[in-house]
């Protein structure tokens, strides 16, 4: 029995072209789809039997292979143009139509296919996909706070399973008048902090490759303290203090 699932990549339904991803044999993309695999990270000394443990270090970014299909014959023209749509030059979202994996997304790149041959099937290929992590991420998730001289607090929920630190990749900072930015993490008593920063300045900042770029198009590195926002497992408080408005954007890690 031949049985498929709507998917959708790079914001394009898999309906805009007659395309499901396909699975036989009772199987389901989960059986596909693999998780993380982690290596122990040690050092051993002459004459010791017990190594030093330094860490686990995760070995793999997320890949796997998926049979995409057509129930019907598809022309020169239409499979040029799911050429197009599929093949892109940089990692794209992608995610299935499928209740267990509702608000679950790869951020990917399709690296090859082939044709592949199904009874009754006109249009048939198997996609290898390349993720850019080792998990899956869940919907964006987008917090805006307007911050005064006075400290204010506001409590966010680490939604990612994994017991690992989280960087803010997409923050923006808009200054309402000249001075500093401070946002401290109360759960780890860390602050994120900026000084002289001008009014109706902005600041885009990626905190996990660590890159501040002004509206101004200044360097702002020699005010700020080097210690990016990140958050940790489960729950956090954040304290703001200074004449702004930060908006973030998460999407939260998953593994699967």
């Amino acid at each position: 029995m031949f049985k498929g699932v709507d998917f959708i990549f790079n914001n394009v339904p898999s309906e805009t072209y007659g395309l499901k991803i396909g699975f036989t044999n009772g199987g389901d993309p989960r059986d596909t789809i693999s998780g993380v695999v982690r290596s122990i990270e040690e050092h051993k000394n002459k004459r010791q039997s017990k190594p030093h443990f330094l860490g686990l270090e995760i070995t793999n970014k997320l890949e796997f292979d998926l049979i995409v299909y057509s129930e019907t014959e598809l022309d020169t023209y239409d499979r040029q143009a799911i050429d197009n749509w599929l093949y892109q030059n940089e990692y794209k979202y992608f995610s299935i139509v499928q209740k267990d994996f509702d608000g679950l997304y790869f951020k990917c790149i399709i690296t090859e296919s082939s044709k592949t041959e199904i009874g009754g099937v006109p249009y048939a290929k198997n996609i290898h996909v390349i993720c850019d992590d080792s998990y899956a991420y869940t919907n964006e998730y987008t917090y805006t706070y307007t911050s005064t001289t006075a400290t204010t607090n506001h409590k966010i929920r680490n939604l990612s399973n994994i017991n690992d630190y989280l960087y803010v990749e997409d923050m923006k900072i808009v200054k309402n008048s000249l001075g500093s930015v401070s946002i401290k993490n109360l759960d780890e008593n860390r602050e994120f902090f900026i000084s002289n920063v001008f009014d109706n300045e902005t600041l885009n900042i990626d905190n996990n490759l660590k890159k501040i770029k002004s509206s101004l198009g200044r360097s702002v590195i020699s005010n700020f303290n080097k210690k990016w926002l990140r958050f940790v497992p489960i729950s956090n408080t954040i304290a703001l203090q200074g004449n702004f408005t930060l908006t973030l954007k998460i999407r939260y890690r998953l593994t699967i």
